[in-house]
């Protein structure tokens, strides 16, 4: 076994999809996802599927009762979330839909992306203000995948300094209501080597801003879920943050879930 295959496992997972998507694995059910969960004797499994508008968010409610129907023999606590898209028409942070009370957690996150040749002040300004205006957001949990679309090399080269600018006061909202970012396994995989040798300084700003960071494999597959190999790569580059802290369930969840 190579040693980078050695990896940490992690005691919770707050990013998790299921075939629900439209896009994910045929082994990514409730059922097999929660059977795996058990077997990395993890603590806590958040279901967050994607919600892009109000019918998508009413589809969760099935997720609902599968989960109800699993937990009984599921020594892993299973819970409801949503991974719900910040509203492309509004551009401040706020939600495509309102949060309801019967959602357990929610992830905000920016999906919305631009060819780097479209990457200019305006679309900067659109960024801009939905990532300081989702980080803030109160009813927002966790910031899912921060980051992820705007570190495009075109952007990287003309608006560096101004990008960091923005994670450093966005990272200042979060800590401010102890809003957590997601560090995110799958996002690793998705970005270009040269936006992979960069994203790292995006977790180093948040975790020295006192931002809660949470872990989340972001699986659509069930043999992904549990995988760092991604996410400790980044937390091996930033001075202080070990694998503990991101990887042993925070206890702030464990206090809202009731875990042990």
């Amino acid at each position: 076994m190579k040693c980078e295959d050695i990896m940490t496992v992690p005691e919770y997972d707050m990013h998790v999809h299921t075939i629900m998507c439209g896009h994910a694995h045929e082994s990514a059910t409730v059922e097999r996802l929660s059977a795996h969960a058990a077997i990395l004797k993890m603590k806590l499994l958040c279901f967050a599927e994607h919600v892009h508008c109000q019918a998508t968010l009413e589809e969760l409610k099935q997720l609902r009762e599968q989960i109800d129907a699993v937990q009984p023999a599921c020594s892993c606590k299973l819970i409801l979330g949503a991974e719900i898209d910040c509203d492309r028409k509004r551009h401040d942070g706020t939600l495509v839909v309102e949060r309801p009370d019967w959602l357990e957690f929610v992830i905000g996150s920016i999906h919305y992306q631009w060819d780097e040749n479209e990457v200019d002040g305006d679309t900067l300004d659109i960024w801009e203000n939905t990532m300081l205006g989702l980080c803030g957001n109160r009813k927002v949990d966790l910031v899912g995948h921060p980051g992820a679309y705007i570190l495009n090399e075109e952007c990287w080269k003309h608006h560096k300094r101004r990008i960091l600018g923005i994670f450093a006061q966005a990272a200042h909202n979060s800590a401010a209501i102890k809003q957590a970012w997601d560090l995110n396994n799958l996002t690793m995989s998705k970005l270009s080597p040269k936006e992979r040798a960069r994203y790292w300084k995006i977790i180093e700003i948040a975790f020295h801003k006192g931002v809660p960071l949470y872990y989340g494999s972001d699986t659509h597959h069930v043999a992904s879920l549990g995988k760092t190999q991604n996410i400790e790569k980044i937390i091996n580059k930033i001075h202080g943050l070990t694998p503990e802290m991101v990887l042993k369930l925070p206890e702030k969840l464990a206090e809202k879930f009731n875990i042990n």
